[in-house]
């Protein structure tokens, strides 16, 4: 509790005034249509910062901060502007941001159309594997610390065992947490996710 309590007087601090004017949405829903299947997902604050742009911000208290190249393909990322691009058509200009709550620092990300093309095939490729599997091998992921069969799951055992020899000692000091992060092995690290039906 009390350190939810940091982040969120941090992130007051951070914010600083505020507008209503320019909040345009909170929390978010959307519905994407690529190909035969449907993407669900929710945005966590959309901002108005001109005439003709917007900018998407996703909250994250996670202790990694993201490197450049998961920034730049993140599918979360370019989900979140091919939805915006539906929503409010009337904005030329979209600023993607990750929040990063415990670090009081703002990751920014653009998308180019090649970016937001490459996303929707991909989409539809793992859409037609899902469609097509026979079977459902574990894939380890950021929602692996919240599920209840992780305890019998080989690939979350393996996850575990994984090399990890550099621990960040203050996790305000960047230089330490980034050190950690490139460390930690492939296997660890957190891969996009996704949902369709």
């Amino acid at each position: 509790f009390n350190e939810g309590l940091e982040l969120v007087l941090g992130f007051v601090r951070d914010q600083g005034p505020l507008d209503a004017y320019d909040v345009i949405a909170i929390e978010e829903p959307f519905e994407l249509a690529i190909g035969e299947y449907t993407v669900i997902g929710l945005m966590d604050r959309v901002d108005r910062l001109d005439d003709e742009t917007i900018e998407i911000t996703d909250f994250k208290s996670s202790r990694l901060l993201f490197s450049r190249d998961e920034l730049a393909s993140s599918l979360q990322l370019s989900l979140y502007t091919i939805a915006a691009q539906h929503l409010w058509p009337w904005a030329k200009n979209i600023r993607l941001t990750m929040w990063m709550l415990r670090h009081g620092l703002r990751q920014e990300a653009t998308r180019t159309p090649e970016q937001l093309e490459a996303a929707r095939e991909y989409v539809q490729a793992v859409g037609d594997q899902i469609v097509g599997a026979t079977e459902y091998p574990a894939r380890t992921n950021t929602l692996c610390a919240y599920c209840e069969y992780r305890r019998h799951c080989p690939a979350y055992d393996a996850m575990l065992k994984a090399k990890h020899e550099y621990v960040a000692e203050n996790l305000d000091d960047l230089k330490q947490v980034a050190r950690e992060r490139e460390e930690v092995p492939h296997e660890r690290r957190p891969r996009a996710i996704w949902s369709s039906r």
